[in-house]
């Protein structure tokens, strides 16, 4: 479901799907310590350097974590012909 930022904002860091407020949709990195268009790193610390106003992320959209894809999936990529 769409969230609109000016109610509610993400309590997980993560990629979300957001609408811009020029109803744009694409994807964004977040972080409940920097906000928009920061991510966490893999040792822990935070891009933080160019961060996005919370006005400018008009909506983001709550759902569920997928399964995770299984290895089977990935090893018939790898070995396919593209």
């Amino acid at each position: 479901m769409w969230v609109d930022t000016r109610e509610h904002k993400p309590t997980e860091d993560g990629e979300y799907i957001i609408q811009t407020v020029y109803g744009h949709i694409s994807t964004m990195f977040y972080t409940t310590k920097c906000g928009w268009n920061t991510a966490r790193l893999p040792n822990g610390t935070i891009d933080d350097e160019h961060p996005l106003s919370d006005l400018y992320v008009a909506r983001w959209y709550d759902m569920e974590e997928p399964d995770e894809v299984p290895e089977k999936w990935q090893e018939e990529y790898w070995n396919s012909e593209e």
